[in-house]
């Protein structure tokens, strides 16, 4: 049920904006596929792509997150991020003394059949 702009929320309803952004392309989305990922402490992902856009949201422990060509950030529990269609992820690693855990939204096209692509190390 969508809100009419100016208008309060319902009693007992509260939004916290996440995140808001243009995606960079036009592009089809044909369905999304929603994971649960964990990484132990300590453990950093390789350097990788996707073939779709991602939008993801950290739910616990602390990530250090960069795209290349842009300064890596550290996102927390609650913290959403986005990863852009065919470009390399230098850092998504743990970077806390817990396990951390996100939920990614991976946006496919109907052609797309994976969702993660690892890279040569530079």
């Amino acid at each position: 049920m969508a809100e009419e702009p100016g208008k309060k929320p319902a009693p007992g309803v509260s939004r916290k904006p996440l995140l808001a952004l243009e995606l960079p392309a036009a592009r089809e989305v044909a369905r999304v596929e929603a994971q649960e990922i964990e990484l132990a402490t300590g453990v950093a992902a390789p350097r990788h792509d996707h073939p779709c856009p991602v939008v993801g949201r950290v739910e616990s422990g602390e990530l250090l997150f960069q795209i290349e060509g842009q300064p890596p950030r550290r996102l927390v529990a609650g913290q959403a991020f986005f990863e852009p269609a065919n470009t390399p992820v230098i850092h998504f690693d743990n970077a806390g003394s817990v396990p951390l855990r996100f939920s990614a939204f991976y946006l496919l096209a109907a052609k797309d059949r994976e969702t993660i692509r690892l890279l040569p190390h530079h």
